[in-house]
């Protein structure tokens, strides 16, 4: 993503995630290598992509206005993932890592 941004820790359903405030429509890219596990729409996350990093290892981008990929695709690091949505609170990406279906905090992948 580009532009300005404000990243704050959150959690949903019993595990650590980051909202990353941004521009409605900022591109979301991939933080790291993976093919498409998920990317539709998943109840209260909205439209959301969920990458396999292999060995046991997720993340998830939700809360995302469009999906630029879809279920199979191999995606490198730094791919286009899909663009900010606003779930009407205010355009944000909802991001969270999970390891052995376990969330974790995020903060190390994304250099926080």
């Amino acid at each position: 993503m580009g532009g300005q941004t404000d990243t704050k820790p959150t959690n949903k359903e019993g595990g650590p995630a980051v909202e990353i405030k941004a521009s409605l429509g900022a591109v979301v890219r991939a933080v790291h290598a993976g093919r498409v596990a998920f990317a539709d729409r998943y109840g209260t996350y909205g439209q959301l992509v969920i990458l396999d990093h292999g060995d046991r290892c997720y993340t998830v981008s939700a809360n995302l206005g469009t999906l630029d990929v879809k279920v199979g695709d191999d995606v490198s690091a730094g791919e286009k993932l899909g663009t900010v949505g606003d779930d009407g609170r205010g355009p944000s990406l909802y991001f969270e890592v999970r390891i052995d279906n376990v969330k974790v905090s995020p903060t190390v992948w994304l250099g926080l």
